[in-house]
């Protein structure tokens, strides 16, 4: 319940200064999806759907980044293992990428557009009080109890940074569907925070596949 009840903040997504594209939705599917098979570790499920998502959209990449914080120091996976899976996925993005380059280089339009001078820069200026106070209130929410969240969400959130300076740099920073990749990892931030004042006990099952 909790869960479908937070899905209502996709709506908030459909801004009417900005266009949707018929990736998005993919994205926060796939990305998703890729959250749940790195959690359980079905790497090979896990592969099959990076390689999928290269084509979608190329912040899938930051999976590879969720993989390589949250089992550096795992016990249970080798570091040949470890190295091997970050290889393959370095690999798969890059043949993709530049397939995808070659196909599409005769296009019209640049690699892409630096927006941090123009836009972003007179957008830190336009933010209401309203505005702020739902911020405030959403970090505070991931961040409380932060010490009794499940590491991997937390290990997770790191791709926020990068996430966030793409998008002052080369997008709109008030773009909120820029920000699909993080939203799961919010949303079962705060989650965990709602399960706690309604007294619901959480239980993770993990399926590790060797």
């Amino acid at each position: 319940v909790i869960s479908i009840i937070l899905l209502l903040a996709i709506p908030a997504m459909f801004q009417p200064n900005y266009s949707n594209y018929i990736y998005d939705f993919p994205a926060l599917f796939l990305f998703t999806l890729g959250l749940m098979f790195l959690k359980q570790r079905k790497w090979f499920h896990f592969l099959i759907l990076f390689f999928i998502s290269c084509f979608n959209k190329e912040t899938i990449i930051l999976l590879t980044m969720i993989f390589a914080i949250h089992f550096y120091n795992d016990n249970e996976i080798k570091k040949k293992f470890f190295y091997q899976l970050i290889a393959i996925q370095l690999a798969i993005f890059s043949l993709i990428k530049i397939l995808l380059l070659i196909l599409f280089m005769n296009n019209p339009g640049g690699f892409v557009e630096f927006h941090l001078i123009d836009r972003n820069y007179l957008l830190f200026n336009g933010y209401s009080l309203v505005t702020f106070v739902v911020l405030l209130i959403i970090v505070l929410s991931i961040f409380s109890r932060w010490n009794e969240k499940p590491k991997f969400l937390k290990d997770s959130l790191w791709i926020g940074v990068p996430l966030l300076i793409l998008t002052l740099l080369f997008g709109f920073f008030d773009e909120l569907r820029d920000y699909y990749e993080v939203l799961s990892i919010i949303i079962l931030l705060i989650s965990f925070n709602i399960a706690k004042i309604l007294d619901v006990e959480l239980v993770q099952k993990v399926t590790i596949e060797k």
